[in-house]
């Protein structure tokens, strides 16, 4: 996949101005390449003797052109790819090309060549198109198609070009694995050349070798990796493009300052640009005042502003079902009193707003930028704008600036989503811009609280009434599922998981509340019977107490690791359930739960005990992980995380026996 960027705007001014003086023609798209008998005879991949698919070779190539009236930038791909046995063929029968709305995809075309030779022609009707994701003016879509008769033996190949008009490769993200190995893989490079200029066109590696190219006919520059490993994600790993190997294309200034110098010259700029964009008018001051009246304390003041712009203002970058649609013709707001008077903005509108308040009220308040949460490459000490995706709003509140996002609707009022936590924040200030970290909320503010009162029968049904609530980031993140799918949806997803779990789970007066409110613990309700719970042994029954955690797979299955381990958050844990025994047994034997402790990143800690009058059994789970921020691990670490969850597995797995006085007197 490929992703491209705008530079800021004061950069692209200037290239814009340089562009006209270049003439460069663009070339058309390569023909197949010629396959021969003994490409089709190759029984098992070479670069992983174990992969059910591998592609023979990969090319890929970036060209700007100008034309004399129109620049664009075409980035083309040509895969071919061997189908070793009916897991590659299935994993490889539907193909699909993602691409945003700024660009078009020319000539997508494929083919599959049999084991016997006999080519079969992927016919144009057979593409279809459609929009994954419109939020913000933003379109993301896909074209795709089936792949008939694709078996052990067979290859498929296809091409295409994504074009950009009226835009240079700047800022320009190229993949470098797949999801099988390549046994060859070619880059070809054609920037354009701009006369007189100092711009030069640079490339960036991260997570693997940087290209080493050579110049070819035509203007181009090529370069070959040999026998690329495939990239398999692994459970809590960090984001993809902070462990799989990828490029940055960029054309930059021949002679730039230090990376400090660099950052201070860019936040000078930001804040020239969006000076206005933080102004307030009279409405906004007014607005302000309002607002904090009668407000004592500094925290008290900006909990109230950033209630005050969620309530007021509807982000119209919102996704979820039901969003009322953004008319194309929207007119985009200019100023804070534009946003407050329409009701309605983007994310950055609703930010610049309570930074205009803040200010307005008496409070220090500056925009700050975050790096992409999905890259994972970020370094201040690399001068790349590039992973600026994300901005915040940074309040000098008690000695201290404190980081908030007013545009977040399930986000607690006056702190971060989780993506922008412990990430490095560069503060917009034109005399002293610098690079902050933000605060990583501890455990205990994203908990999940699960109650559960059950009846356990004599033939071993269990049934009963369960609550649970989610706080913090944990229920921000149930609540972001929540408005992505109907009101029925949601419960059937909420079935299909519980089930998944206990495949006989009888669920029923399932209710949601606060699943797509702003304020409130997200709660789910319902009662449930599951039969044959407890398992008859004898004159015995043999159950799991830990009903919250029955079934649930384990957190790392795989005995080794290459990548990191990334928590999204810290979390917390509180479970307290009764169950209600059978008359006329007790529970015999009950384990004593020792606490487990993880220094400097949590515990656990269960209690399991028999009511006064022995007729019910008392269970209490407590857990909590990421004290102190602590949320990424080396692959080093992955053995002593692996036992440390392991073992909480075992204490939610153990077994409580359940016997009759008869039963007892007769052992």
């Amino acid at each position: 996949m490929v992703v491209a960027r705008p530079a800021p705007r004061w950069y692209r001014f200037a290239l814009g101005s340089l562009i006209a003086l270049a003439a460069v023609p663009c070339a058309g798209s390569p023909a197949w390449d010629p396959i021969g008998p003994q490409d089709l005879k190759i029984a098992r991949a070479q670069v992983d003797s174990t992969a059910d698919a591998e592609a023979l070779f990969w090319k890929i190539q970036v060209e700007d052109a100008w034309t004399g009236s129109s620049l664009y930038s075409d980035y083309f791909q040509y895969i071919r790819i061997q189908v070793f046995n009916e897991r590659g063929a299935a994993a490889h029968n539907q193909v699909a090309v993602p691409y945003d709305s700024k660009t078009k995809i020319l000539d997508l075309q494929a083919r599959v060549v049999g084991p016997n030779g006999i080519v079969k022609e992927i016919a144009k009707s057979a593409v279809f198109e459609r929009t994954l994701l419109k939020a913000g003016g933003r379109k993301i879509k896909e074209k795709s198609f089936a792949v008939p008769d694709l078996k052990p033996g067979s290859i498929l190949e296809y091409r295409w070009t994504q074009r950009r008009y009226d835009r240079l490769a700047n800022y320009l993200q190229v993949d470098l694995q797949r999801g099988i190995p390549v046994r060859s893989l070619e880059l070809r490079m054609k920037p354009l050349e701009i006369p007189g200029s100092d711009l030069q066109f640079r490339i960036s590696s991260f997570h693997g070798p940087t290209p080493s190219f050579d110049d070819a006919p035509g203007g181009f520059h090529v370069a070959e990796f040999r026998n690329v490993e495939a990239f398999h994600s692994e459970p809590r790993m960090p984001p993809e493009n902070a462990v799989r190997h990828w490029i940055l294309l960029q054309y930059r200034s021949g002679i730039e300052p230090p990376p400090t110098e660099a950052w201070k010259r860019y936040a000078k700029t930001a804040c020239e640009s969006w000076g206005p964009r933080l102004r307030s008018d009279g409405a906004v001051k007014k607005a302000a005042a309002d607002a904090v009246a009668g407000a004592s304390s500094e925290p008290e003041k900006i909990r109230r502003l950033a209630a005050f712009c969620r309530s007021h203002v509807r982000n119209i970058e919102e996704d979820a079902v039901g969003a009322p649609p953004v008319p194309d013709d929207a007119k985009k707001n200019d100023s804070p009193g534009e946003t407050l008077k329409s009701g309605a903005g983007g994310s950055f509108d609703i930010q610049c707003l309570l930074a205009a308040m803040a200010t307005t009220a008496g409070l220090q308040a500056r925009i700050a930028l975050l790096p992409d949460p999905d890259e994972g490459a970020f370094q201040p000490e690399s001068f790349t704008p590039y992973f600026w995706t994300e901005s915040c709003v940074a309040v000098w509140v008690d000695g201290a600036w404190t980081f908030l996002n007013p545009a977040e609707r399930y986000t607690r009022e006056c702190a971060l989503p989780a993506r922008q936590e412990g990430r490095q924040a560069l503060l917009l200030d034109a005399d002293n811009p610098r690079f902050l970290p933000t605060p990583v909320s501890p455990p205990l503010d994203s908990q999940g609280r699960r109650r559960g009162v059950f009846q356990l029968g004599p033939d071993g049904a269990l049934e009963g009434d369960v609550t649970i609530q989610y706080s913090g980031h944990w229920g921000e993140e149930m609540k972001e599922e929540a408005d992505d799918v109907s009101a029925e949806q949601r419960e059937k997803n909420y079935r299909e998981q519980l089930r998944s779990r206990m495949s006989a789970a009888e669920v029923s007066a399932l209710r949601f509340d606060h699943a797509l409110d702003a304020d409130g613990p997200y709660t789910v309700s319902y009662h449930v019977r599951v039969p044959d719970y407890a398992t008859r042994v004898g004159k015995r029954l043999i159950f799991d107490p830990a009903i919250f955690e029955t079934g649930r797979t384990p957190e790392f299955r795989s005995a080794v690791r290459r990548f990191p381990v990334s928590f999204p958050y810290s979390w917390s844990e509180d479970d307290s359930i009764v169950v209600r025994l059978p008359a006329g047994f007790s529970a015999e034997g009950l384990p004593q739960l020792a606490p487990l402790t993880f220094p400097n990143l949590g515990g656990y800690d269960g209690l399991l005990a028999t009511s006064m009058d022995g007729t019910s059994l008392l269970f209490r789970r407590r857990f909590e992980f990421g004290r102190n921020g602590t949320l990424d691990f080396p692959a080093s670490e992955y053995p002593t995380l692996k036992k440390a969850f392991d073992t909480i597995a075992e204490r939610d797995a153990m077994a409580v026996s359940l016997t009759t006085a008869s039963a007892a007197e007769g052992r």
